[in-house]
């Protein structure tokens, strides 16, 4: 089972246990992730996908591709709050938007 941490500009836990640490291309989602990559040893991959400025539908599509790569995996993922709020409300339509 594939577990993801979303991280939208907040302090980072750094108990929480990583394989792999993923970030929207944009300076603030990366500033956001880098203290918890830096502790656990972990590079930062950027997913273009996962940039605030488009539609649910790049965003789903990166997830599921981030999915499929990192399968069985604990990740962290830092992206926008648009960005995070199009994936939570496409899993849960009952999601309110930030």
């Amino acid at each position: 089972m594939t577990i993801i941490y979303f991280v939208r500009h907040a302090a980072p836990n750094y108990r929480a246990h990583g394989d792999a640490v993923l970030s929207g291309p944009y300076k603030r989602a990366v500033d956001t992730v880098r203290g918890f990559a830096d502790a656990k040893g972990l590079e930062i991959t950027l997913v273009d996908g996962f940039r605030e400025r488009k539609v649910q539908k790049r965003n789903i599509d990166a997830l599921n591709q981030v999915l499929y790569i990192y399968n069985d995996k604990n990740i962290g993922i830092g992206s926008h709050g648009t960005a995070l709020s199009t994936i939570n409300n496409y899993f849960d339509s009952s999601f309110e938007k930030i």
